[in-house]
């Protein structure tokens, strides 16, 4: 048989073998997009469930954190209070007024000789030591973490600033030298400059309300003064009148 006649028998079966490939070929290209198409949308679901889960987990920590410091809020209110106002009981008894100097550095050298001693007499209390106990449980679950230290903020900082700085500084600066109630510092320290802040940008909010107010009452008299005649002049004696 001519070999012209066998490649022209085969060529047939070679478009078709050809076309077959083409056919195939195509259909793996298509099914490793839709694999690729797939694997991606699979990733994204995963890659969302996480972000979701992350959240989740997020929402569920702050409300913890926010539950335990309502609890710590609570005790505040109820064990350190019923301590603290025993304290000042017990140091108006004795003619203990409460410390009315500057907020320092919390060491000893910050007082006068005066304030030193008044420190010692009230330090010297068993109901001081006993409510500065209760408000360095308080401080330290707030500077470790335990407690939301913001949220505590807005419930109990303006309090435990003054409490401090009226009641304890003199004390705690006595007791500084011995290395205690590190806590409550730290936590003045953090709490004290913010209460600050919020005073100036009070006052800041005040005054631009009043400028406001100023520019509003200005443009309301000139408005005032425009509507108002102007009225005759007098001309002096011996000039024309117009």
């Amino acid at each position: 048989m001519p070999v012209e006649s066998i490649v022209a028998g085969f060529r047939p079966w070679a478009e078709l073998l050809g076309f077959v490939k083409d056919v195939v070929l195509a259909g793996a290209v298509i099914y490793g997009v839709r694999q690729v198409s797939l694997a991606k949308q699979s990733l994204d679901v995963a890659q969302k469930q996480r972000e979701e889960d992350q959240q989740r987990a997020i929402a569920q920590h702050e409300r913890a954190a926010k539950t335990v410091t309502l609890d710590y809020a609570y005790r505040f209110a109820d064990q350190f209070g019923r301590k603290y106002l025993a304290y000042v009981e017990v140091a108006a008894a004795y003619g203990l007024q409460p410390y009315a100097g500057p907020v320092g550095d919390f060491k000893l050298a910050s007082l006068t000789p005066q304030a030193q001693q008044v420190a010692l007499r009230r330090n010297q209390l068993p109901a001081c030591g006993a409510a500065l106990d209760e408000l360095e449980v308080f401080a330290a679950a707030h500077t470790t973490g335990v407690a939301d230290e913001e949220f505590g903020f807005k419930l109990n900082g303006r309090m435990f600033c003054s409490i401090v700085s009226q009641d304890y500084y003199d004390v705690l600066c006595f007791e500084r030298e011995q290395g205690y109630y590190q806590s409550i510092v730290d936590l003045f320290d953090v709490w004290s400059p913010r209460l600050k802040r919020d005073r100036l940008s009070k006052s800041r909010e005040l005054i631009e309300l009043q400028r406001v107010d100023i520019e509003l009452r200005k443009a309301e008299l000139e408005k005032q003064m425009e509507k108002l005649p102007e009225g005759p002049k007098v001309p002096p004696i011996g000039a024309r009148r117009s």
